[in-house]
């Protein structure tokens, strides 16, 4: 059994210092009431204990070369997984607060975007966490959060993408990683073809990583590989 408490949105408790009382006095009632034992670790190296849940990755390799020379891929590697057909820009838009001068441009665009992400969120999850409004625009506002939104022919949203990024950095050079955070998709296949192409076109990631939460349609549709690393929790 798992639980989670936070008071750390709330900003009178947090001056008060009131938070982390509070949330011991959850744990503590949590552990009395179901008569179960917790521990925490805050430790370097890997534990030799069980987890929760174990998750994989999948990576679509974008730039061949840079994850070559930032040591993810082995030279031997060849254009396999390399391949494209021209996007179509004009259905997609890419906001980045460090590259868009004026979000408000896209205000009712943005509005129309976490209407659709909430209702999709209910429809195919039975245990969620909602994200609030503030929320939503403090990732939008974020440097390090990039998203993709999706339009089909006659102008309605098909596909949202948020990624956030990571920079990987070696002797030889570097790449930058692009990790799915949360997505609408009025697509049941979830074809990300067009975005990838357009992420392609545009130089903006050199891979996209994704978890093991999708159906092997998913990743075969829109040529990931399996990865080496997981994460465990």
């Amino acid at each position: 059994i798992s639980a989670y408490a936070t008071y750390l949105k709330y900003k009178k408790l947090r001056n008060l210092y009131l938070a982390p009382f509070l949330i011991s006095a959850i744990t503590k009632e949590i552990i009395e009431r179901f008569n179960i034992s917790c521990a925490y670790y805050t430790i370097a190296n890997p534990l030799n204990t069980l987890s929760y849940s174990e998750k994989g990755m999948y990576h679509r390799c974008i730039n061949i070369q840079n994850l070559i020379l930032g040591n993810f891929l082995n030279k031997e590697c060849t254009d396999i997984y390399n391949s494209f057909t021209s996007a179509n820009p004009n259905r997609i838009i890419y906001l980045n607060n460090k590259l868009t001068s004026n979000q408000l441009l896209y205000k009712d665009l943005l509005n129309d975007v976490y209407d659709k992400l909430i209702d999709y969120r209910k429809l195919k999850y039975d245990i969620y966490l909602d994200v609030l409004k503030e929320t939503f625009i403090e990732l939008i506002n974020n440097n390090a959060f990039h998203h993709i939104i999706e339009f089909n022919e006659t102008g309605q949203i098909v596909n949202y993408y948020c990624f956030y990024e990571t920079i990987h950095v070696s002797e030889k050079g570097k790449y930058n990683e692009f990790v799915i955070y949360m997505y609408y998709s009025d697509d049941i296949h979830l074809n990300m073809t067009n975005i990838i192409q357009y992420l392609y076109e545009n130089k903006i990631c050199d891979m996209i990583t994704v978890y093991d939460e999708y159906k092997e349609e998913f990743y075969i549709q829109n040529n990931f590989i399996k990865g080496s690393g997981s994460v465990k929790y």
